[in-house]
């Protein structure tokens, strides 16, 4: 009989790229799969979804989201929980109480983010945090997003396995589409950290000289803004906003078809908590897709892009430095076409989830078998 599942999430959507495109679709074609998920679901004859309210603030969730996840996935009396926010590990608790198998995949060393978050983070929410982390260092197997992570986790009483969260190439595009137009691409979330206000800074200077180009923008804000207000008082905002089309949030396969019609994508991230030892996912999508990829200039990410010869690294606070560059790929049609064909062969090579989802099965059959013996 097959194991039953529980993808348990308290606030992702039914088309979030990891927990649901990658984790719940690769689990479903060996067990037994359901997921927990807020707002629309993509469809999947092997998924039995459950939908949850989708509510932003975490205290409102904690009150009256949580309790509903919690009667529900009790009915549903999985063999293995696969837990996808830290504010869920509560629920898992229990169900590891019941005799379940309970798996914490750490997207983000949140330790380290919580000291520059500024939405749901006050002392209430990290004692909260550090007290269920605790938890579940001693009772709890895990999956890491990201090698850098292990080292937050030097004390787990289980095993652990890093599953990176490389691009499905069943959703990209077949082929970059090589453009005669201006247009860039960024895909991710909307904030400081990530260098928003940098790349309006940039946007400036180059519509001196490219004054139609276009930058296409998808994500949502978050992290250290929380409206669309605070991106329009930025500096040089009110030069280049006819430039700058925002799509808000858009299933990433949909912003794949507009990101392939660029000319490069944009991922760069300032040295704030966990970024320098994480890789930005967009990084490989991009490289995915085809583009050069214009990234910061941290040892681990120039392992990626100066290694393969497809993108530039730079000072991620160094706005004219982001324009040179945007430039440079603009009026060099052969550099950017090498680099973006470089790009999308070492992901074929060796940045994929094809890889990654094999790693994801055996890491279940181990973590089964030792439920097993233990019960």
């Amino acid at each position: 009989m097959k194991s039953k599942v529980l993808h348990l999430s308290t606030l992702h959507r039914g088309d979030d790229s990891r927990m649901i495109l990658k984790m719940a679709f690769s689990t479903a074609l060996q067990y037994q799969t359901m997921a927990f998920v807020t707002l629309h679901s993509y469809s999947h004859p092997s998924i039995d979804y459950h939908l949850l309210p989708y509510q932003p603030s975490l205290l409102k969730r904690l009150l009256f989201v949580h309790p509903l996840a919690f009667w529900k996935s009790l009915r549903l009396k999985p063999n293995l929980v696969h837990v996808h926010a830290p504010e869920a590990l509560p629920i898992a608790l229990v169900h590891y109480w019941r005799g379940a198998t309970v798996i914490f995949d750490v997207y983000e060393d949140m330790g380290k983010q919580l000291k520059g978050k500024q939405v749901n983070n006050n002392a209430w929410f990290r004692g909260f945090f550090r007290l269920f982390d605790r938890i579940a260092r001693r009772k709890f197997h895990f999956i890491f997003a990201e090698d850098s992570y292990q080292q937050s986790y030097p004390d787990l009483k289980k095993s652990g396995v890093v599953i990176h969260n490389f691009p499905d190439l069943t959703s990209i595009p077949n082929a970059p589409v090589y453009s005669e137009k201006t247009d860039f691409f960024y895909l991710g979330q909307l904030s400081k950290a990530r260098c928003l206000d940098v790349m309006i800074e940039a946007a400036v200077l180059l519509r001196k000289d490219y004054p139609n180009f276009r930058w296409h923008i998808f994500g949502k804000i978050g992290f250290d803004l929380t409206s669309m207000e605070e991106v329009e008082q930025m500096r040089g905002y009110e030069e280049v906003k006819e430039n700058l089309i925002f799509y808000g949030y858009v299933p990433a396969t949909e912003a794949y078809l507009k990101g392939a019609e660029c000319l490069a994508g944009i991922a760069l991230l300032k040295p704030i908590g966990d970024f320098e030892g994480s890789y930005p996912t967009k990084i490989f999508e991009y490289m995915a897709l085809g583009l050069p990829v214009i990234t910061s200039d941290f040892p681990l990410y120039r392992s990626v892009v100066e290694k393969n010869n497809c993108g530039f690294c730079i000072d991620p606070t160094h706005a004219f430095l982001l324009y040179e560059r945007m430039k440079q790929i603009i009026e060099s049609p052969t550099l950017r076409r090498q680099m973006g064909q470089n790009g999308k062969a070492a992901v074929q090579k060796d940045y994929n989830w094809a890889n990654e989802q094999q790693k994801l099965f055996n890491f279940y059959e181990e973590v089964i078998r030792e439920g097993q013996k233990e019960s």
